[in-house]
């Protein structure tokens, strides 16, 4: 602490270069901000040790007492500071990434899935829909993640992807990694989904393109699927009020059996429709909750 008040130093990782945003990101931030605050600019390579280069200056300067770190091309809200109040061991707003030709959220829970001989779980990205304000998880990206000092004392070298010792694949990234480390100590990781911070990246227009196009693929199946299931239901309305009237007084069981035999006023035919209707609507509906 300050004058006793929380410090924080923000560390701002970059190669050579920041976003225009960013820059008068951290001017207004500096200028407004309610704690105490030391910035670093920190350019080291590979981004693994100019992570921990991070660390190793924060943990030599014991006034501070929560570490934030700032990837270069990221903008959090104006208001990010106010994370600080929260005093988690991890937390971080919500934070987007690009890969595979997906854009997904960087708010994770472990997957009920195993991937056999890797002693990591897998994560999957949580929509962010699913969980609003302050949410527990299992790890976030460090784009714009805050430290407890005592979680960076607690990790030796803490930010580390993880290989395979047989072939060199990589098993975890170091974000991830760091979580599933602390998360052993029993430090818990947040993320706070009203504070959405800004990624601005190069991207591949190709990538974006084929991405752009799978969108617009999945909606027209959807919108295919919506039509099937109207009609379905549309078919079956009809059907099951008239039948309903010529079984009135008789129980629902008339509809299509009654103490072991077909109810001998409905046609063939209405009689198909029904069972055909109901079926049918069953299967869409449970399709539709699956894609949701």
């Amino acid at each position: 602490m300050i004058e006793n008040r929380i410090a924080v130093y923000l560390g701002i990782l970059n190669q050579g270069e920041i976003s225009v945003e960013l820059s008068s990101w951290v001017n207004k931030v500096m200028l407004n901000s309610p704690y105490p605050m030391f910035v670093n600019y920190s350019a080291e390579k590979p981004i693994s040790y100019n992570r921990n280069t991070i660390v190793k200056k924060f943990l030599e300067q014991k006034e501070y007492d929560y570490l934030m770190m700032i990837d270069s091309d990221i903008v959090p809200p104006d208001n990010y500071l106010n994370l600080i109040d929260f005093q988690k061991d991890i937390i971080s707003g919500l934070c987007f990434a690009f890969t595979k030709r997906n854009i997904f959220p960087l708010i994770c829970k472990y997957s009920k899935s195993k991937v056999e001989g890797n002693k990591y779980r897998p994560y999957d990205s949580i929509h962010p829909k699913k969980w609003t304000g302050l949410v527990e998880c299992d790890a976030v990206g460090t784009g714009a993640m805050i430290i407890s000092r005592k979680v960076i004392e607690a990790i030796p070298y803490p930010f580390r992807n993880e290989y395979d010792k047989k072939d060199g694949e990589k098993l975890i990234g170091l974000d991830l990694n760091f979580c599933h480390r602390a998360k052993k100590l029993g430090f818990k990781v947040f993320c706070h989904t009203d504070y959405m911070c800004s990624h601005f990246t190069r991207m591949d227009l190709k990538g974006t393109y084929f991405t752009i196009s799978k969108i617009f693929e999945d909606m027209e199946v959807l919108q295919k699927e919506n039509k099937k299931l109207k009609n379905e239901i549309n078919k079956w309305k009809p059907n099951s009020r008239r039948n309903a009237k010529k079984v009135k007084g008789k129980g629902i069981d008339n509809l299509g059996n009654s103490g072991g035999e077909r109810n001998n006023n409905l046609s063939e035919t209405e009689r198909g429709d029904v069972k055909e209707g109901g079926s049918g609507i069953k299967t869409d509906i449970s399709g539709q909750e699956n894609i949701s």
